[in-house]
């Protein structure tokens, strides 16, 4: 982690006179340093209700560990979703497309860390296809669809 170190002056005026009260504020703040290997993801074409998967390297250069949450989307899902990364450490995480409606799916996911927040873009296309074709029958808006990703 490094440091970051802040200064902050607040200006309180007293009153109706010329009187006034300055509060300074002074800290510092511990950044974690963190790489991610792609810094973001292309799924390409997948058809409704179906899962494709792909995964990047988080590696942690602190020296403390860190805890990370990612935030789960509709099309997108995060394996696993909170993870403690020791110091000097790095993992895979595995990010599970399966779109629930035709279309772009194009969405900016975040990685959380409690300190900061950095974006990781997905990229994706959901096609309506038929069953055992991989062809795009027809490309239909879809609202209403039974079943879910999570069903294996």
């Amino acid at each position: 982690m490094f440091e970051k170190e802040w200064t902050y002056t607040i200006r309180a005026h007293l009153s109706h006179d010329e009187q006034h009260l300055d509060l300074a504020m002074k800290g510092t703040s511990m950044v974690p340093r963190l790489s991610l290997t792609p810094t973001y993801l292309e799924f390409g074409t997948t058809a409704l209700q179906q899962k494709q998967k792909k995964s990047f390297k988080i590696e942690n250069f602190s020296s403390k560990a860190i805890t990370i949450e990612f935030d789960n989307s509709g099309n997108y899902s995060f394996t696993p979703q909170k993870i403690k990364l020791s110091s000097q450490g790095q993992t895979k995480i595995q990010v599970t497309f399966c779109p629930k409606k035709v279309g772009d799916l194009n969405e900016i996911c975040c990685l959380n860390t409690g300190v900061f927040s950095f974006p990781i873009k997905l990229f994706g296309k959901g096609i309506f296809s038929a069953k055992g074709d991989n062809s795009i029958c027809e490309e239909l808006p879809v609202d209403a669809l039974n079943g879910s990703c999570l069903e294996e």
